[in-house]
C-alpha cells in the first residue's frame, strides 16, 4: 500500500510540477517586463523634462550611443559592452522568432549599445531615423530586452521583448494598436514572428499567446 501511495504521489507530482514551474517562470517574466517598462518610461520622461525632446535617432553607432545615454543614469548596470561585441552582456548566438525560425544576431553589431543589468537581464538599444508608420514622430529608438540574459530560450515573445521610444510619443511597448507590429499579426498566431507580444504582457499581465492561437486584443484569456 505504501508503494502504491508513493507511486500515485510520484505520478501526480510529475503531472503538476512542470505546470507549476512554467507558471512561476511566466510570472517572473511578466514582472520583469513590467518593471523595465516603468524604468524606461520614467527615464525617458525625466530626460525630456531636463533636456527637451531628444530629436532624431540615427541608425548608426552614434545613434546607438545617443539612445543609451538617455537611460544610463537610471539603470543598474553589471557590465557595459558599449557598441563592441556583446560577449558577457548578452546572448551571442542566433535569436529565434516565436515560430521557431531564425531571427538575427545582435551581439556583434555596432548599431546596438549593449549592457548587462544587475538582475541578469540584457538590454540593447539602437536608433532608427526612418518611421513610415508614424511619420509625425519623425524617428524612434528601439530597445530590446532579454529578461534572463544568456539563458534560453532566447526567443521573441518568450524572453525577448521590444520597446520603442518615439519622439513626441514617449515609450511604447511594441504591439499596441498604433504600432507597426500589431498583436493580432505579430504575436497571437502560432506561426507569428513574435515582435508584437510586449504590449500584451504589459497590459494583460500574462503570456497566454503561448498557450492558445485564438487571442485578439479584446480578449484577456484563452477560450475554453
Amino acid at each position: 500500500e505504501v508503494l502504491i501511495t508513493l507511486a500515485i504521489i510520484g505520478v501526480v507530482a510529475a503531472m503538476t510540477i512542470p505546470t507549476l514551474v512554467s507558471n512561476y517562470q511566466e510570472k517572473v517574466t511578466v514582472t520583469k517586463v513590467k518593471k523595465i517598462y516603468t524604468t524606461l518610461a520614467n527615464a525617458y520622461q525625466l530626460y525630456i523634462n531636463d533636456n527637451g525632446e531628444p530629436g532624431d535617432f540615427n541608425y548608426d553607432e552614434e545613434g546607438a550611443v545617443k539612445s543609451y545615454k538617455i537611460f544610463e543614469p537610471y539603470l543598474k548596470i553589471a557590465k557595459d559592452c558599449g557598441t563592441l561585441s556583446g560577449d558577457g552582456c548578452m546572448y551571442t548566438s542566433l535569436y529565434l522568432l516565436k515560430n521557431g525560425d531564425n531571427a538575427a544576431y545582435y551581439a556583434d553589431s555596432n548599431l546596438y549599445y549593449k549592457i548587462l543589468l544587475a538582475d541578469g537581464a540584457s538590454l540593447w538599444v539602437r536608433g532608427h531615423a526612418i518611421n513610415t508608420t508614424m511619420p509625425e514622430t519623425n524617428s524612434y529608438l528601439s530597445i530590446l530586452y532579454d529578461v534572463n540574459g544568456t539563458a534560453g530560450p532566447n526567443k521573441w515573445g518568450y524572453d525577448l521583448f521590444d520597446f520603442r521610444a518615439y519622439v513626441n510619443k514617449g515609450i511604447l511597448p511594441v504591439g499596441v494598436v498604433e504600432n507597426d507590429y500589431s498583436f493580432e499579426e505579430y504575436c497571437a498566431p502560432q506561426n507569428s514572428k513574435g515582435y508584437g507580444c510586449t504590449a500584451w504582457v504589459i497590459h494583460k499581465g500574462n503570456m497566454d499567446y503561448l498557450k492558445c492561437d485564438d487571442l485578439t486584443w479584446a480578449d484577456s484569456r484563452c477560450s475554453d
